[in-house]
């Protein structure tokens, strides 16, 4: 049996975005990502070999505005070796993530702001065509993302954007690709950021775009210029 999932369970705000909330839990009360929103472990799901993803390595989140009690200090005792910052710089400097002065903060923005510019929303007609456009738009910054994945060390590890779903759920969809995560368990994970609005063709549409022009979400992420040896450790952070 997987382990039991446990999630940080946020309220919205009057714009939609999660609101920080203190989680509503039953098992786990002492995780240090509880409280985080739209915060939810990646471990418990199944592998194509019927073995599970470890729970407790892998956290991904909406960005906290703020820090429920206790929380640093929680965060600090857990030994976490990486907590990822996927947002743009105005996204950072309008609101500073509360774990920015922390030895283990990085931030990697996934959205190459140059490319952006020479976008063309028209060209792309659902947020999956978007998903797929963004595997090679933004490119060098994912490279980035990942070769700081790489570089992380044996303690958990935090990563998110502004509202947890979009750039959030396409890492998080490549690292379960990449450990072997079954494609219902990836498409659900996907959904649960903002149910009733992520939709399962988005995330699909994107991993079968992986699948077509590159062969494996390992190929993909070497097509970026990581070494084996980083895939490797990258795929060792899910894998049992």
């Amino acid at each position: 049996m997987p382990p039991a999932a446990v999630t940080s369970t946020p309220s919205a705000t009057s714009n939609g975005a999660p609101a920080d909330t203190v989680a509503q839990v039953s098992v786990a009360a002492s995780a240090w990502w509880l409280g985080l929103p739209r915060a939810r472990d990646l471990g418990g799901l199944r592998r194509r070999d019927g073995t599970h993803t470890p729970s407790g390595r892998v956290i991904r989140s909406a960005t906290p505005s703020r820090l429920v009690s206790g929380q640093r200090a929680a965060l600090e005792g857990a030994g976490v070796s990486l907590v990822l910052d996927l947002r743009s710089a105005d996204e950072v400097d309008a609101r500073p993530h509360p774990f920015a002065a922390h030895a283990a903060y990085r931030r990697r923005p996934l959205i190459d702001p140059d490319a952006e510019r020479r976008r063309d929303p028209a060209a792309e007609r659902s947020v999956g065509e978007v998903y797929c456009a963004s595997l090679h738009r933004n490119a060098a910054t994912l490279a980035a993302v990942f070769s700081t994945l790489a570089s992380a060390g044996p303690g958990p590890v935090l990563f998110g954007c502004a509202a947890g779903k979009d750039r959030t759920g396409m890492v998080a969809a490549i690292l379960l690709d990449l450990a072997d995560v079954t494609r219902s368990e990836i498409v659900a994970d996907y959904c649960r950021a903002e149910p009733g609005v992520a939709r399962a063709s988005d995330i699909g549409a994107m991993l079968d775009h992986l699948q077509q022009h590159d062969g494996s979400s390992s190929a993909y992420l070497r097509g970026l210029g990581l070494s084996s040896g980083e895939v490797a450790r990258v795929r060792s952070l899910l894998r049992p």
